[in-house]
């Protein structure tokens, strides 16, 4: 069962995107799934703080979704981003496979930072 906060503000997301359900009516009558990059970035503002990566950004990078975040890795903040392009959604019965392609992969650590030996 969700508890009463995420149903809230699964209402609140509804009621600022009108239009959001229209859509999804008109994708699912096409079995087509689309999310919107404002529904991403939507969740991404109600995660957890303190755990996991933070400032997290979701942008739009045709014909893939670019997506930035700044990590902790033993005590050195880095900056990693990446594309990442979905080849191929099917769904059956029994699974649904969903293949990703990850391109422009980049780490970048803070001037100055150097390894642990």
């Amino acid at each position: 069962m969700l508890p009463i906060d995420a149903l809230k503000n699964g209402l609140g997301y509804l009621r600022s995107n009108p239009m959001f359900v229209v859509h999804a009516a008109r994708d699912a009558a096409r079995l087509r799934v689309d999310v919107p990059i404002d529904l991403l970035r939507w969740l991404v503002a109600r995660l957890p703080k303190g755990k996991g990566p933070g400032e997290i950004e979701i942008y739009a990078k045709p014909p893939a979704l670019g997506i930035g975040a700044t990590i902790d890795l033993f005590g050195t903040k880095l900056r990693v981003t990446a594309n990442i392009g979905f080849d191929t959604v099917r769904a059956d019965q029994e699974e649904m496979r969903i293949e990703i392609r990850v391109g422009d992969l980049k780490v970048v650590a803070p001037p100055g930072a150097r390894p642990r030996r």
